[in-house]
């Protein structure tokens, strides 16, 4: 046997420095006589340094990258033994640790911390292309120990991105690229529920986005005989007789800030008397998720049989019962008009047109 493959050094655990910063690792070696002396066969990352009676690497790097670094140890034998092992040292440049941002909403406060890997507060942030939201500011903030701030107070809705560049104290540059959606300000639920003639209504309108309490006004169009909309938001009474069909009008909200937004709406009244299909509006589908509607009729004698005119985004169908499933087709995106219709158990009829829209598949961040 050969008596040199006894002596050995010990594989660390694979060393990862952050750039510009203090870091040490140690080498012990196994097997042969102590003490050992270490020595390194080819190079250290720039501004590292080996103790050779200790085996202790340590130093500040100056340049991020990989290193493939061989050591030898020496021990005391006579004659002495040798052994070598190559270790693989990464150093590490600064860096964003997350640049996903939440989504923010017109009108209410956003602050978003951006922690920061590998390198030393305080952090320094600098817009170079692109812009945040109106409202929206990059700065240190009150961490800057650690990260940055994005934050302030959106003023419109929409996508948006840009570039920051980020310096630590050491000097280190760091660019990110940063995406953020603003939800607008507007009233919700996008879609009434549908009353019937003598039938008591209740419905609560609120918002999204701005700052409570807000005030509600209706600005063009009517409500069905036998309703009002109070400031607060409730549309409310007993729909007259006679007063069945659709209503559109438009509800202008205000939030406690003075945020303005006004948003038209849709309420359809039915006589209870005839068959009819009770969705007022089918949800969007998005391209390649999933997707599951119920049609549902009233007013009638059941089962309800519901059929189609027209065409469904590819990857959906209308089952008899009114369900529509399925999922659209990868490049399926687009606004999709038809007709549903049902028949009862005593042969009436009823129809009604809708739109329904399949969204594209969401990006990632």
């Amino acid at each position: 046997f050969t008596i040199d493959q006894n002596l050995a050094i010990v594989p660390p655990q694979p060393p990862v420095a952050a750039l510009n910063e203090p870091f040490s690792f140690t080498l012990k070696a196994a097997n042969g006589i102590a003490p050992y002396t270490f020595s390194v066969v080819n190079k250290l990352p720039s501004g590292l340094q080996l103790a050779p009676s200790t085996g202790v690497v340590s130093g500040t790097p100056t340049a991020s990258g990989t290193t493939v670094t061989t050591f030898k140890v020496t021990d005391t034998s006579a004659p002495p033994l040798t052994a070598t092992l190559p270790v693989t040292i990464t150093v590490a440049p600064l860096k964003v640790t997350d640049a996903t941002l939440a989504d923010g909403q017109v009108g209410v406060a956003y602050a978003a911390t951006v922690l920061m890997a590998n390198g030393t507060g305080p952090f320094t942030p600098l817009l170079l292309s692109g812009a945040p939201p109106p409202g929206i500011t990059v700065s240190q903030g009150s961490a800057p120990l650690i990260g940055f701030l994005i934050g302030g107070t959106p003023t419109a809705a929409g996508t948006y991105t840009f570039n920051v560049q980020v310096t630590d104290n050491s000097g280190q540059v760091a660019t990110q690229l940063f995406h953020m959606v603003v939800d607008p300000f507007e009233i919700t639920p996008p879609v009434l529920l549908a009353g019937v003639e003598g039938r008591g209504y209740d419905q609560q309108i609120s918002a999204q986005g701005g700052v409570a309490p807000y005030t509600f006004n209706l600005v063009t169009g009517s409500l069905p005989a036998g309703l009002t909309l109070s400031q607060f938001g409730k549309i409310s009474g007993v729909p007259a007789s006679g007063s069945a069909g659709n209503y559109p009008f438009s509800v202008q909200v205000s939030d406690a800030n003075g945020l303005v937004s006004t948003n038209n709406l849709l309420l359809v009244v039915f006589s209870g008397h005839s068959l009819a299909i009770t969705n007022i509006a089918l949800p969007s589908a998005q391209d390649g998720k999933a997707y599951t509607q119920q049609a549902n009729a009233d007013f009638g004698t059941p089962p309800y049989t519901f059929a189609i005119i027209g065409t469904l985004p590819n990857g959906l169908i209308l089952a008899p019962d009114g369900e529509i499933t399925g999922i659209p087709a990868l490049g399926t995106t687009g606004t999709f008009n038809f007709t549903l219709t049902v028949v009862d158990a005593t042969g009436a009829k009823a129809s009604r047109h809708f739109s329904l829209t399949v969204l594209p598949a969401l990006s990632p961040k």
